[in-house]
């Protein structure tokens, strides 16, 4: 690896501008959350309509970005062959076709040849780009139901079929759901309500805390019936969150159908900038459990004021559980001072790739909180990127005991740019390293206890085996260092990732708190490799 920062401030000033990834989930804000690091730029107003010169500048900017900074060296020639087809998929029924040629790219209506286009290099990223704007043009004129589309539709379409070339955790997000995206990440400008949209109606299904809708009593279960005297009734869940939300300070008036006692409601609700909260924690008899849902801009901040609340009741903290499971992910800045929180020296995560700039080592600084105060994380299998990149730190540094199943094994890092059309392209770019050498992508961290077998782990002589376990299984997991996915099916497959919360997880990691013995020996054996590979690593920088 080369170009490394070793600097305990590099996390702090590189990761400004990085952001994380994860496994898609359902919800009102679109969401796959990306481990990214962005380039952002002031998008253009792009039309309604489609054109030929809007296409041709938007696809330039993707294939250049895709060439320059993928992971793997890529020709754009088969992406954007396949970005044409996928446009052409959007036919019913099809009618037009496409013909890959040595030396041309046809489009075809049967037998007959509609337009014909010289094949640039397979390398020739604005060559291609220039093409398949003017192939999206003679489909457009050929086609009406293409002609109805609206542009974003088709530059969707195009786009899809040109990353579903490269790996799962690239994809294209247009520009009005990117918008969406964004708001996940980096807060918005609304009221402070998750809702859902079905059969036309819209339920308030969360009312985040501290945020003008929790202020002004909005409650779980509301109908949102109207917003600004405008009717909501049939209109997409996007449609209603673009109603709710508006600039900061603006007012707006909703209409509730509340269930429990039936009746109807008009409040006003002036709007304010909300970041969701992703950290809720609690105490039970001395020891703070802290879920952590996902990572956002507040997390690592969010994490340390909760724990410092926690700590500050009327009993001493005596451990910590920090509750990972079902964590997509986020962002990775986040996940690096989160997990920094519990470290005073040494290696955080390192990643590595073909772009330069992606390649890093994150050394965490001496400010900590917690110190000495013995931790437990709760990882599962749909414990993934950002939250997989905590609990591997944490681990692998000797600070938390591991508890649960394999995670997800999403350790690629992505980068994320603004298209001009304010859509966003996000393309794997890196991938994390363990801090004891193993590469997270396809395996995943392996529990330093494991409870996929669902057999209680109710005596010391159990929690011993389990433990002498992974201290086997470790070994042949330390050593994974390039993608192999056979080998890391067989790896996995010693403590198979589970995809729902199992609560003896949460017992037995409060049972390790009150034992400091049994304890002591769950954490003991990923301490070494790590700790020798990152003096290694620093002393060789």
């Amino acid at each position: 690896m080369q170009n490394y920062s070793t600097s305990p401030l590099w996390a702090r000033f590189r990761l400004h501008y990085s952001v994380a990834a994860g496994v898609r989930f359902v919800g009102i804000a679109v969401a796959a959350l990306v481990l990214a690091a962005c380039a952002t730029r002031t998008p253009q107003q792009f039309s309604q309509n489609f054109s030929e010169v809007e296409a041709r500048d938007l696809f330039e900017e993707a294939f250049a970005h895709i060439q320059g900074r993928y992971i793997e060296p890529v020709d754009i020639a088969p992406l954007a062959v396949s970005g044409m087809r996928s446009l052409l998929a959007q036919q019913e029924p099809s009618r037009l076709s496409l013909l890959d040629q040595p030396n041309a790219v046809s489009l075809m209506a049967g037998g007959s040849t509609l337009a014909s286009f010289r094949r640039p290099a397979a390398h020739d990223s604005d060559g291609w780009a220039e093409l398949t704007a003017q192939f999206m043009d003679s489909a457009n004129q050929a086609e009406p139901a293409l002609q109805a589309m609206p542009a974003e539709d088709l530059y969707q379409a195009v786009m899809d079929g040109v990353v579903q070339q490269l790996d799962p955790y690239s994809r294209y997000t247009g520009a009005r759901f990117a918008n969406t995206q964004r708001a996940s990440r980096e807060g918005f400008s609304g009221i402070g309500v998750s809702i859902k949209t079905e059969n036309g109606q819209t339920t308030v299904v969360d009312v985040l805390p501290e945020t003008p809708a929790a202020q002004q009593g909005l409650q779980i279960g509301d109908l949102v019936t109207h917003v600004n005297g405008e009717p909501l009734g049939g209109l997409e869940a996007i449609d209603v969150v673009e109603k709710l939300r508006g600039p900061i300070g603006t007012e707006a008036v909703l209409t509730l159908q509340r269930p429990a006692p039936p009746q109807t409601l008009t409040i006003r609700i002036r709007r304010a900038y909300v970041v969701p909260a992703t950290v809720v924690g609690r105490m039970d008899e001395g020891l703070a459990i802290i879920r952590i849902s996902s990572f956002n801009r507040n997390t690592a901040a969010d994490l340390e004021r909760e724990y410092r609340r926690l700590s500050a009741g009327p009993r001493r903290v005596r451990g910590i559980v920090l509750d990972l499971r079902g964590n997509p992910g986020g962002l990775l800045d986040q996940a690096v001072l989160a997990a920094d929180l519990f470290l005073s020296d040494g290696l955080v995560i390192s990643t590595f790739g073909r772009h330069p700039a992606s390649n890093s080592i994150f050394i965490a600084d001496a400010r900590q909180i917690a110190a000495n105060v013995p931790m437990a994380i709760l990882i599962d299998g749909r414990s993934a990127s950002a939250a997989e990149l905590m609990a591997a730190a944490l681990q692998d540094r000797g600070r938390a005991v591991a508890i649960g199943t394999t995670t997800h094994g999403k350790g690629t890092v992505q980068n994320l740019a603004q298209m001009p059309n304010g859509g966003e392209l996000i393309i794997t770019w890196s991938r994390m390293q363990a801090p004891s050498g193993y590469m997270l992508d396809g395996l995943g961290v392996l529990p330093s206890i494991c409870t996929a077998s669902r057999q209680p782990l109710d005596s010391p002589a159990k929690l011993s085996a389990s433990v002498d376990a992974y201290a086997l299984q470790a070994v042949g997991w330390k050593r994974y260092d390039r993608v192999d996915a056979a080998l890391a099916a067989s790896l996995r497959s010693s403590c198979p990732a589970a995809l729902e919360p199992h609560d003896e997880d949460l017992a037995l990691a409060l049972y390790l708190l009150r034992h400091p013995a049994v304890f002591k020996q769950a954490l003991r054996p990923a301490v070494e490799s790590a700790d020798a590979r990152a003096a290694a690593m620093l002393g060789a920088s």
